[in-house]
């Protein structure tokens, strides 16, 4: 099919191809792949300002068009993530408007009492629990999904849902409907995850694990990579470890498909006998690992009744040793799961990609097994990322359809992938008696050093949640009271929470103990703070176990933000600074230099650089 759409597409003629990538779901987005390079990826709530924003990214695709100066119909390919949404499941949006009461109240009203998946109790029951949505939220955009959709049989309703999202970017981008295609959820996070890597053009091996929740109706995959093909050996629907962090977040008053880094964030404070009091306890919630499959060694518990069943096994328990029994019942489920996978596909380089290698602590776990030599995992490899995946899978079907050498494929180099920063009116901050200069590493260093908080909102924003540098809020970490004042000054995080360090690849190994096979660009991998990094940067560094999810920049990736590090160390004598991301509590990062310039006018901040202009108090 795809040779044939080339050959009629381009003729003897070929030119660039350009595929798009889109997640109309859980914080959607758009992504651009160009003859194998990853060129633009953003997620479409820094546009509308709500974070895990759902629904067709307009604003992201218009905007990777524009950036990347690519008309609608130079587009080779269209790819759409995830072949099974359900329609009114997907109106509610829930990522993006629900609370943690809404939440609650699903558990109880629908889903402890959910019928079969593809009867028509299953039908009617989401039709009920949408409605009672609605009433409930004044949500009256739902009565339209209602109108639309009920009386639809389940498999019907996906089968339509999924042509209608197709014909909808193909009318709204004037493109042909044979050039729309969807991909499967899985592949979507395996594609990313391979593509992305450094191996992938290599002839050898690489294991690519895929591990989430849920995903067109599997939540675990297995698949190997090599010479720009990527094939799937194995998936399964069995596994409800991500499940369970999702209602254990929940359960400890958290919201869910947000706030699990917390849970992780907590774990290191139990006490080793709360952490055992807590395992004993949730003991029957746990699976084991068989093969490739995951198992309970008691009684099956249906995914829809394991918030019910741990919300009777918590009382008693504390909320600190459930976190730690918890992260500890991941990284070993996960280790073993890992270790079965590397036994029936040998490799020494592990890919990881979907929502569960998010937890920077299991992933620095895997990176020291034995038999690992590289471990990659992309920034923000949730589906966040699915439409990059998405794209990169389009870019696979051409490269297959047209013989292309593996060298055309080009790995993931940088995460700077998204709008830039914009121009500015940089006399609506004078006219608010702050002073304007060209950027200066020097005199930013300083300030720093005095204790100022400063933004930075420069070049491309970077893909993913979280910060790598051109839109982030740097800091002295040396002040033990940095956290504090971060906190209750810009980020209201929870008092548990740590803040990451930054630093130059060449002080790496002075200031962080990091597995060997780690890949620390993108902020996705934990280790250990060394005495020099407790010393010089304690606000950095987790105060119960000394961990840290540092970033480590090479010069080469981004000079400007390395000459602000090299400045603040000649400044100094350290060569650390705390890097969090550039947002107002409760919002996504700030798209560009209009929102970072309201958060200074706000006093949010103490300077900003913007591109190779600062602005500070004076």
């Amino acid at each position: 099919m795809i040779a044939g759409l080339l050959r009629s597409s381009y003729g003897a003629r070929m030119g660039a191809f350009h595929v798009l990538g889109v997640n109309d779901g859980h914080n959607a987005g758009a992504a651009l792949v160009v003859d194998g390079v990853l060129t633009y990826a953003a997620s479409e709530e820094r546009f509308v300002r709500r974070k895990n924003a759902g629904g067709m990214p307009w604003n992201a695709i218009e905007d990777c068009l524009r950036t990347c100066g690519v008309d609608a119909s130079e587009l080779t390919l269209i790819v759409l993530t995830s072949r099974a949404l359900h329609p009114l499941w997907a109106a509610l949006e829930r990522e993006d408007r629900f609370g943690i009461d809404d939440y609650l109240f699903e558990q109880s009203s629908f889903l402890e009492h959910l019928p079969g998946l593809g009867s028509q109790a299953f039908s009617q029951a989401l039709e009920s629990y949408v409605d009672s949505v609605r009433e409930r939220k004044g949500r009256e955009d739902l009565r339209v999904h209602l109108e639309r959709w009920s009386g639809w049989n389940t498999a019907r309703a996906i089968e339509q849902f999924a042509s209608d999202r197709r014909n909808a970017l193909a009318i709204r981008l004037q493109v042909p409907g044979e050039r729309v295609l969807l991909a499967d959820h899985h592949q979507c996070h395996a594609a990313y995850g391979f593509f992305g890597s450094p191996y992938v053009c290599d002839n050898a091996p690489t294991l690519v694990l895929t591990l989430d929740a849920q995903g067109d109706g599997v939540n675990a995959t297995a698949s190997v990579g090599g010479s720009s093909r990527l094939h799937q050996v194995h998936r399964t629907a069995t596994s409800d470890i991500s499940r369970l962090y999702r209602a254990v977040t929940l359960c400890m008053g958290m919201k869910p498909q947000e706030h699990e880094f917390k849970v992780m964030g907590l774990a290191p404070y139990a006490p080793e006998y709360e952490k055992r009091r807590a395992e004993l306890r949730l003991a029957p919630l746990w699976q084991e690992v068989d093969e490739l499959e995951f198992k309970y060694s008691g009684r099956p518990i249906p995914y829809q009744r394991l918030f019910s069943e741990l919300s009777t096994l918590c009382p008693g328990l504390r909320f600190d040793g459930i976190a730690a029994a918890l992260q500890a019942y991941l990284e070993d489920c996960v280790s073993k799961w890992v270790q079965a996978a590397l036994a029936k596909y040998p490799s020494s380089r592990l890919v990881l990609a979907g929502g569960a290698a998010m937890n920077v602590k299991m992933v620095g776990r895997l990176c020291q097994l034995p038999m690992i030599e590289h471990c990659f995992v992309p920034p923000g490899p949730g589906d966040e990322s699915l439409p990059a995946g998405a794209a990169w899978k389009g870019w696979e079907m051409i490269h297959i359809a047209a013989g292309g050498p593996a060298e055309m494929t080009k790995p993931l180099e940088h995460a700077w992938l998204g709008p830039l920063a914009g121009d500015t009116d940089l006399s609506a901050l004078t006219d608010h008696g702050m002073l304007v200069g060209p950027m200066r590493p020097d005199v930013v260093a300083r300030d720093l050093a005095n204790g100022y908080i400063v933004g930075r909102c420069a070049g491309r924003m970077e893909f993913g949640p979280r910060a790598l540098g051109n839109r982030s809020i740097l800091a002295d970490p040396a002040d033990p009271l940095m956290a504090a004042r971060l906190n209750t000054r810009v980020k209201c995080r929870d008092f548990w929470m740590p803040f990451a360090p930054l630093t130059l690849a060449r002080h790496s190994m002075r200031y962080f103990e990091l597995p060997a096979a780690a890949d620390t660009r993108f902020m996705t991998t934990a280790g250990s703070a060394s005495k020099l990094c407790i010393a010089h940067a304690p606000a950095a560094v987790h105060p119960a176990d000394h961990s840290v999810r540092p970033q480590v920049l090479h010069e080469a990736d981004n000079p400007k933000l390395a000459a602000i590090l090299d400045a603040f160390e000649t400044h100094t004598g350290r060569g650390v600074l705390v890097n969090t991301s550039l947002n107002v509590h409760g919002e996504p990062i700030v798209l560009g230099a209009r929102r970072a310039m309201a958060m200074m006018k706000s006093g949010l901040l103490d300077g900003l650089v913007l591109d190779d202009a600062y602005v500070r108090r004076p």
